[in-house]
């Protein structure tokens, strides 16, 4: 439990130095990773807000948290129904 714990912080650092840092497209191939690799990975929806205030696209304010939520539900149902071997 700890190792996942523990996983899971260094995985929303590098995150949220993905959003301040790196190109929006790379933070969603981040956040598209931590939603599969984690279970209620919520943080993505987190991210899409603070992309959503830090770059503000005028024409639709709430794009990034709109389709990082969407990614959040088409691969967590996705996740469901496949079988992962390891």
């Amino acid at each position: 439990m700890k190792k996942e714990f523990l996983g899971r912080i260094i995985y929303d650092t590098a995150l949220l130095v993905s959003v301040l840092f790196f190109s929006w497209w790379i933070t969603a191939i981040f956040v598209c990773v931590g939603v599969v690799l984690y279970e209620r990975y919520i943080e993505c929806i987190i991210v899409g807000i603070i992309m959503d205030l830090l770059y503000e696209v005028r024409i639709f304010p709430v794009i990034f948290t709109l389709s990082f939520f969407c990614i959040y539900i088409i691969l967590g149902r996705m996740k469901k129904q496949v079988r992962i071997y390891g």
